[in-house]
């Protein structure tokens, strides 16, 4: 694990990718850590990344229709995907505007509320994700995550099949971390067992904080703190 000082003072002349790998800068990313190993970007305060807010990400949530595959919805104790995704949309049916976050945390308490793919209903996010694949070749897009309580966590232990930056934007995660080695290339995290030993490494991030994991990484993000936690995944 390598961390890294983000200072609050971060050049506004930046690339899209050379922002989200500050102060490291992109050849160093690509040669000392893609692919190779995990790191911790501290915001110390500093503001996120200006992709997609609070306010953009409850507006896309409620101008979306009931077909909007992109959106899932976990509730503990219920493991159907289509009846969460019903009681989901019961609960939206009952909005006559947008949420706050404190009040979509009250109504999906102890429940994740994730929103795939959402970069194309934000200009902002989907211009990032173009100049990316301009400058590196590499192409991405932002996943969603609403965390409405302590210990909300969509999933248990697993891993993505790719490269994932975490920016948190509202609220606090705890991101369990294995350093075991990469399960066999092919297989999803739903046809390993997963792993049994304590993580190696718990980190916690807040606002500003950006977190790299590589492709087949086990990993276990979990909501702290007494409010909710909203952050963004840029998976490439």
């Amino acid at each position: 694990m390598i961390r890294h000082s983000l200072k609050t003072d971060r050049p506004g002349d930046l690339g899209a990718f050379e922002s989200l790998v500050y102060p490291i800068g992109s050849d160093a990313f690509f040669a000392d850590i893609w692919r190779k190993q995990i790191l911790l970007i501290d915001g110390e305060g500093a503001p996120p990344l200006p992709l997609i807010d609070t306010d953009q990400f409850l507006t896309v949530l409620y101008e979306a229709g009931l077909g909007s595959m992109p959106i899932r919805y976990t509730t503990p104790g219920v493991n159907s995907s289509e009846a969460n995704r019903d009681a989901f949309f019961r609960l939206k049916a009952k909005w006559e505007r947008p949420p706050s976050l404190s009040e979509l945390a009250a109504q999906t308490a102890g429940s994740t509320l994730v929103f795939d793919a959402i970069a194309g209903r934000v200009p902002r996010a989907k211009a990032w994700c173009r100049e990316i694949f301009k400058a590196k070749k590499l192409a991405c897009d932002f996943n969603a995550y609403f965390g409405s309580s302590e210990g909300a966590s969509a999933f248990g232990a697993h891993f993505d099949l790719e490269d994932v930056f975490v920016l948190q934007v509202e609220g606090q995660k705890d991101w369990h971390l294995w350093e075991a080695p990469e399960p066999s290339t092919g297989l999803t995290w739903s046809d390993c067992e997963t792993p049994t030993a304590p993580p190696d490494q718990i980190v916690r991030l807040s606002p500003g904080d950006i977190l790299y994991v590589p492709r087949r990484r086990w990993h276990w993000p979990k909501t702290v703190g007494d409010g909710a936690s909203f952050h963004l995944t840029l998976q490439v």
